[in-house]
């Protein structure tokens, strides 16, 4: 629910959105994009603030930042992201292309080889479109009530570059362990979409006992970080991958990151991710 105020405060008359003509509202939902999120802690709006001061390379702070978060959360690596959705894009993104350069640059459009995402019936959700932009091709298994395991099993073939789970659905479905199981038996990883869920870091680590390959994270949501902020985890191998898609490659190659220049004779030239950057206000909000 939103309130719409029917007379701003002084301060909200200064600010940007009495300027724009902008109402405020009071916020009876929670942590919803389409209300901007909650209000930052002084702490992250300090740390964001004191981010802006100094440019750095940004692949040099993402595998530091990514680390430490990481280090936090209990996972064997991270990439910080601009948002769950974000974070969703960028794993389908680096299972179909893999470190494959003619493949990250022919996305999204891959018409062959692995690119679809088994998803169960029951845990359909309109950010499967955050898989779909990946270009990924969505085969859903089972009933929106019921799913048998031999369902998933029969679905995953040589084109399946992951398998999609989403926590709390209701009806009679095959357990994230069982789902991890048989995936891992045909060589797929699975993917989960834990941003209503996590924290408690509990939840998390459980996961990855299971056998969750990546998992992706809000930061605006339960971790109060930025709004436009988010968190992939999970196996270094995959975000080592994730990273190949983020990669800002100017015409100079000697401007290149260390990586895209002795991974490959011939890099990708930019990934998708591209045009779901981050900037250093964003990770130093998220790691305060």
């Amino acid at each position: 629910m939103t309130i719409p105020h029917s007379e701003p405060s002084s301060r909200a008359s200064d600010s940007l959105f009495a300027r724009l003509g902008v109402p405020t509202v009071v916020n009876g939902v929670g942590p919803a994009t389409r209300l901007g999120g909650l209000p930052l802690h002084a702490d992250v709006i300090a740390a964001m603030a004191a981010a802006t001061a100094h440019p750095v390379r940004m692949d040099d702070l993402e595998r530091r930042a990514g680390a430490e978060v990481a280090r936090l959360l209990g996972a064997d690596a991270a990439y910080i992201t601009s948002g769950a959705a974000a974070a969703l894009t960028l794993a389908t993104a680096a299972l179909i292309a893999g470190d494959d350069p003619a493949r990250i640059d022919a996305l999204p459009r891959i018409a062959d080889g692995r690119r679809r995402v088994i998803v169960l019936a029951a845990h359909r959700d309109p950010y499967d479109r955050a898989l779909e932009a990946a270009g990924a091709e969505l085969r859903v298994v089972g009933y929106p009530t019921t799913t048998h395991l031999g369902e998933v099993e029969r679905a995953i073939d040589a084109e399946t570059a992951a398998v999609l789970y989403r926590l709390g659905r209701p009806g009679n479905h095959p357990s994230l362990a069982a789902v991890c199981r048989a995936a891992a038996e045909r060589g797929v990883p699975v993917v989960i979409d834990g941003a209503l869920y996590a924290p408690p870091l509990e939840n998390l680590r459980a996961w990855f006992r299971e056998g969750a390959s990546l998992v992706a994270l809000s930061g605006g949501k339960h971790f109060r970080g930025p709004q436009a902020s988010g968190i992939l985890c999970g196996r270094a191998d995959l975000i080592a991958l994730v990273a190949l898609q983020h990669q800002d490659m100017d015409e100079r190659e000697e401007t290149w990151a260390e990586g895209a220049r002795s991974a490959r004779p011939t890099p990708p030239r930019h990934g998708i991710g591209r045009a779901m950057k981050v900037g250093r206000e964003q990770i130093a909000g998220l790691l305060a």
